[in-house]
């Protein structure tokens, strides 16, 4: 459902996090060994814009999924 240019950029960038941060490795690795590649695909897809909408909300910055840090007061 919704938008296939959305979803489509949203699976491409999936892919690309998947390489770059051993968080979403290490998801997307359990979930393929239980279902899959094209389900582990969707299903980390899926929860990175809770991830950026947690981060958008919270105000932070990070240098990976998991090394939180709160962003200074005032940053733009």
């Amino acid at each position: 459902m919704g938008d296939q240019i959305a979803r489509t950029a949203l699976v491409q960038s999936t892919l690309v996090a998947i390489c770059c941060s051993p968080y979403l490795k290490t998801f997307y690795e359990k979930i393929k060994t239980k279902k899959g590649a094209g389900k582990a695909i969707i299903a980390t897809s899926r929860k990175m814009p809770g991830i950026i909408y947690n981060a958008l909300k919270n105000n932070w910055a990070f240098e990976d999924f998991t090394k939180f840090k709160l962003a200074p007061q005032g940053a733009a």
